[in-house]
Formats: structure tokens, C-alpha cells, sequence
């Protein structure tokens, strides 16, 4: 994610918005070469310049398995180690989920280090090692490689297991190298699309990546309960989102489980052309512009047909059906008008009415702040304290968030 929001503009229509952060199925299997490492397999590091951050930046390659065909695929990323001696065992590390910024390498994040992960500073300074996947599907396509051969896109979008897959597979990926010294121990941090990934790490983390030991997780603003937001998403200027995931979960799961044509005109199934090749902003602007109604044969608000709710009920973290051992936090802003709090709300109850015992969380809500405004100085101080916690080993997890003197938080929910 790059910056808390986008201003997109449609002709008079001010369309924002706000960062949420994978398409053909065999764009990302067959554009993985056959000799692909497995994953959680260092392929390339280059050292780039970053101003501003006070660490050592790297791009790199590294490899991961595509979900949910299971190939191995090239993924970029951001690798950013702190100053100074590492301590004994190595730098814990973060793994940072970006928000919704594009499908395809024309909006890499790690393309622009210096603001690749928002307030990185705050990690750095507590001596963690902070490490940034673009996700597959969003190959960096600029001079930081020199022979660059990530997976092409577009990305799966709104795929929660492909990307949870790519932010662990990155973890694994700087383990055992004396140029990042990172230890086994980390937290996942995401906001919006990246909430989604990070709700999807802390649920598969156990079996995908089992010899790392997740302290964590930090969900700001993730996607869930799609049944109630996808219609309040429809029913705004942020409705492009779900074109995007349309294309996404093609990317995902191929022609034939994910039939575009039940969902899209012709007109929009034109489009879906714009995810390999256009920025965000300009495939955001383009549908926006030509209006629901033309893109999509769905009625605005209306139930989505069978095969594809089966697959958004398989992304949907308040479909989750046994609790995971890391805590986890879920993070809202009161006034957040894309991740509509009420769902966040949602999903803590969901997740804590698991039975026998509930996930192990705290729900954080924080007054006046908006989707991007989560990511900042307001929550930040928070963020890091129960972080610093986690990596302490602290198991009455006692940390209470303050938020600002102008944006106070407040602990709505807790279990487990």
C-alpha cells in the first residue's frame, strides 16, 4: 500500500478510494518457469536506495505456491533490515501486508521502497526486520532487477490464501541468510486487501509455514462478511472493488469455476483486459465511468450467483471454523466508509463464538479515523507496544491501546 487513500475522478464524481491490500488461472501457472526453487526460496536480492528509511532496503525475488493450484510461482517483495548489531536468534521480523494498490507491476509497491510500508520507521526503531510482498501477480517491473522474472499478473485478488501464502513464503524466504539475519519469530501486520491476507496467514500459518513461529497478528480493516459489505460496497462509488475481485478470483480459480460471464456484460468482461496492463487509478476511473450497470449483469445490492458466493464464502475470514494459537487483533475506524465497521464487529463475534475456545483476540476500534486513517501516528504507538509485547513473550497479552488525545481507542470485544 502506498498512501491511505486514492481520489479517483469520473467525470463530476469525486470517486475515493480507499486502500483496501490477485487473471486468468494459467497466467499464473504458466508463466512460472519449470525451474522454480520451493517455496519460501530466495531467488534474487538488490540492494536499493531508500530515503528516508532508516534501514538497509533490498528488492527481492523469492519463491511461493499459487493458490489454489498449488504451483510454484516468482514473487516479489521489500526486504528492509534495521541498523546495528542482530541480537541472538536474529531480528524478529514483521511481514507487512500492503492495501489494494493495483494488479499488475505498474503499481508494485516495493517499486518505491521509500514508501512502501507505511510508518516503517516505528518498526525499526524497536530493532525488527520488516519484510513486504507485492503479492503475485504484481512483478516489479522496474530497474531494481536486472533480470526480473516474477509470476505475471494480474494478481488474485481478494484470494486470501494466495496472498498469506506469499507474506509467510517471504518470511521464509530471509531465514538462514547472512545478509538479513532474521529470526523465526514474526508478526503479520495488514490493512485492508493486506487485512484479508493477514486474517488467511494467522489461519493456515500453523501447517504452511510450520518451523516460524508467528507472535501475532494485526488485522486493520480486513474484508469479512461479505454477504453484508460486498452490497454496501456496491451501493457506493467504491463498487470497482469488486470488479477487481471479479478478475481476481478468475486469476485464482481458472474459466470455469470463476465464469465471469454470470457476473459481467460484455462491456466488462472486455475490461477484466485493463487488470494486466492499466495502473489502479486508470482501471478504477475507466469502469466507474461506463457505470454498474454496463460492467455487470448483477443487480446493485442484489445476491450473487451460487458458484460464486461458494467461492467468496472460501475467503471469508468469519467463515473460519477453529481458532488459531498467535493473538490477534482487528482493528476498525468509527468512520471507516469501505471496511464498514459493523462487519469487523462481525467477525469478532464470529471468531470468538468458536467452540471449544474462541481465537484469541481483542477488537480495536478508534474514534473519528477513517480506512487510511488507521495507518498512521494516531495508531502506530499501539500497534508497536503490542507488538513489542508479542515478541516479548508477554501471556497476559496485556496491552491497552490509547489511540490519540483526538482519536481514542476502544476495546470492543475480547476472548480467548
Amino acid at each position: 500500500m502506498r498512501g491511505s487513500k486514492i481520489a479517483l475522478l469520473a467525470g463530476s464524481v469525486s470517486l475515493t478510494l480507499s486502500l483496501l491490500a490477485g487473471t486468468e488461472a494459467a497466467s499464473v501457472v504458466t508463466s512460472a518457469a519449470a525451474s522454480v526453487p520451493p517455496a519460501g526460496t530466495l531467488v534474487t536480492k538488490v540492494p536499493v536506495t531508500a530515503t528516508g528509511v532508516n534501514g538497509t532496503a533490498y528488492v527481492v525475488e523469492y519463491s511461493s505456491k499459487a493458490y489454489p493450484s498449488n504451483a510454484l510461482v516468482i514473487v516479489t517483495g521489500l526486504v528492509v533490515v534495521p541498523p546495528g548489531t542482530p541480537p541472538v536468534g536474529g531480528w524478529p521480523v514483521v511481514s507487512w501486508a500492503h492495501g489494494t494498490d493495483g494488479t499488475n507491476g505498474k503499481d508494485s509497491p516495493s517499486n518505491n521502497p521509500a514508501t512502501d510500508v507505511p510508518e516503517i520507521n516505528s518498526m525499526l526503531a524497536q530493532g525488527w526486520e520488516v519484510v513486504a510482498t507485492d503479492y503475485v501477480g504484481e512483478g516489479n517491473i522496474n530497474a531494481h532487477l536486472k533480470k526480473p522474472k516474477p509470476t505475471k499478473g494480474p494478481l488474485p485478488y481478494l484470494v486470501g490464501a494466495s496472498a498469506a501464502r506469499n507474506a509467510l513464503d517471504i518470511v521464509k524466504a530471509v531465514q538462514g541468510s547472512t545478509t538479513f539475519n532474521a529470526s523465526s519469530s514474526y508478526a503479520v501486520w495488514g490493512h485492508s486487501e493486506g487485512g484479508q491476507t493477514a486474517m488467511f496467514a494467522l489461519n493456515i500459518a500453523s501447517t504452511y509455514a510450520p518451523g516460524l513461529d508467528l507472535v501475532g497478528v494485526l488485522a486493520l480493516a480486513p474484508p469479512s462478511n461479505f454477504s453484508t459489505l460486498l452490497p454496501a460496497v456496491e451501493a457506493t462509488a467504491n463498487w470497482p472493488f469488486l470488479f477487481l475481485a471479479v478478475g481476481g478470483y478468475q486469476a485464482a480459480y481458472g474459466k470455469t469455476a470463476a465464469n465471469v460471464k454470470l457476473v459481467l456484460t460484455k462491456t466488462g468482461t472486455k475490461d477484466l483486459k485493463l487488470l494486466k496492463t492499466a495502473s489502479f487509478g486508470i482501471t478504477a476511473v475507466t469502469v466507474y465511468s461506463q457505470g454498474f450497470s454496463t460492467v455487470f449483469t448483477l443487480t446493485n445490492g442484489g445476491p450473487l450467483p451460487a458458484s460464486w458466493q461458494t467461492l467468496v464464502d472460501q475467503n471469508d475470514a468469519a467463515n473460519f471454523t477453529s481458532p488459531s494459537d498467535p493473538p490477534l487483533v482487528i482493528v476498525s475506524g468509527a468512520q471507516d466508509p469501505l471496511v464498514i465497521p459493523s462487519t469487523t464487529n462481525m467477525l469478532a463475534n464470529e471468531l470468538c463464538a468458536l467452540t471449544p475456545v474462541p481465537q484469541d483476540l481483542e477488537r480495536w476500534l478508534y474514534a473519528g479515523l477513517d480506512h487510511g486513517g488507521i495507518v498512521g501516528s494516531d495508531t502506530i504507538g499501539d500497534y508497536v507496544q503490542w507488538t513489542a509485547n508479542r515478541f516479548a513473550d508477554d501471556a497476559a497479552h496485556n496491552y491497552t491501546p490509547t489511540g490519540s488525545i483526538a482519536h481514542p481507542a476502544t476495546v470492543t470485544q475480547s476472548c480467548g
